[in-house]
């Protein structure tokens, strides 16, 4: 009858309390035998997924400037126009970006990708897109190039950006 008036001043159900007198008899147990780990030494280069070297426009297996290094590139990285991506309106050509993951796949590489929406010709946003009226500029620009831009903070630009973004 005790055991009955502890439990209800503790506010404790029996698998509770049977729950707490199970885990404090493992904590109180001493331990007979302990193990000694000691790391050994390793000198080999070591591969760290994500970080290092990246190949661009290629995986690792087309890369030849790696044979020779004792190490593997962890990340592949490719940049495409808008217009590459996304040639009609909400038609997205993501076939070619599913190729490529599974390329980084078989390579053990990361994709690391952009999607560039500035360029020197004026073609790398798709026709539809431009037609829809976006705000852009041309930039005479002797240090990084002339180039066409889209206005960043122009309504319509955003709006299929993010679109494109979330797709």
């Amino acid at each position: 009858m005790a055991s009955v008036n502890i439990k209800k001043r503790a506010g404790l159900s029996w698998p509770g309390f049977l729950t707490i007198l199970i885990i404090l008899s493992c904590a109180c147990r001493s331990r007979t035998a302990s193990t000694l780990i000691i790391p050994e030494e390793d000198t080999s280069f070591l591969q760290i997924p994500g970080v290092g070297w990246q190949t661009f426009y290629k995986t690792a297996d087309q890369d030849s400037t790696l044979r020779d290094l004792p190490f593997r590139s962890g990340t592949a990285y490719f940049r495409w126009y808008w217009v590459s991506l996304e040639p009609e309106e909400g038609k997205y050509a993501f076939d070619m970006v599913d190729r490529l993951l599974a390329r980084c796949r078989e390579n053990n590489q990361a994709l690391a990708f952009r999607i560039m929406c500035e360029d020197p010709w004026g073609e790398g946003l798709p026709q539809w897109l431009i037609k829809k009226g976006i705000r852009r500029t041309y930039t005479t620009c002797p240090q990084e190039g002339a180039h066409y831009a889209p206005d960043m903070s122009d309504t319509i630009f955003l709006y299929y950006h993010r679109k494109l973004i979330r797709a």
